[in-house]
């Protein structure tokens, strides 16, 4: 995936994976993405579901297991 983001502060460190590094950021804002989809994939579906039942959607069980 590729992302472009401003933050206030970031460290790098060295990953598993070699040839990559780790990034570890604060206060950051995506500012650009190929693909938003990408994004919510890697996210914790619960936490989504809460956020929407926050801002007022109703979830129903049946889409909460889909």
């Amino acid at each position: 995936m590729n992302i472009t983001v401003t933050s206030s502060y970031f460290i790098t460190r060295l990953c598993s994976e070699a040839g990559r590094i780790k990034i570890i950021a604060e206060d950051v804002q995506i500012e650009q993405t190929n693909n938003i989809q990408e994004i919510l994939i890697q996210l914790d579906q619960k936490e989504i579901i809460d956020f929407m039942e926050k801002q007022g959607f109703i979830i129903s069980k049946h889409e909460a297991a889909a």
